[in-house]
């Protein structure tokens, strides 16, 4: 994907990889932690035909699905996306864009640096 420039092109890019990855991490809340287990209950049917039973507790029954789910809550808990710096735009509308970014990124579980 081509820069669209000044910055702005990180942005871009950035929002178009997480569309594309549909990604999802582990964060405080449990809306992010039902849409984080519906994703990897879509790629463990969909991608390796495994079962997901779970138990009455919410617990996968078997052995490898809980360790699978384990391993992914944790693999997404370490995404840390970076925010670009708009240094050729104002300082108000260098905030109000890492602002917006924020908003996007934070409600889907990425951890989001200055």
């Amino acid at each position: 994907m081509a820069p669209l420039g000044n910055g702005l092109g990180n942005v871009v890019h950035i929002l178009a990889v997480l569309e594309r990855h549909e990604c999802l991490v582990l964060v405080e809340g449990e809306e992010v932690s039902e849409k984080m287990r519906a994703e990897f209950e879509r790629w463990a049917v969909a991608d390796n035909k495994w079962l997901i039973d779970q138990d009455s507790f919410g617990n996968y029954i078997y052995g490898f699905v809980r360790d699978a789910w384990g391993s992914w809550q944790m693999s997404r808990a370490s995404i840390e996306v970076k925010l670009p710096r708009f240094d050729d735009y104002p300082a108000s509308i260098e905030l109000e864009m890492q602002k917006s970014l924020r908003e996007v990124l934070e409600p889907i579980g990425l951890k989001v640096t200055p």
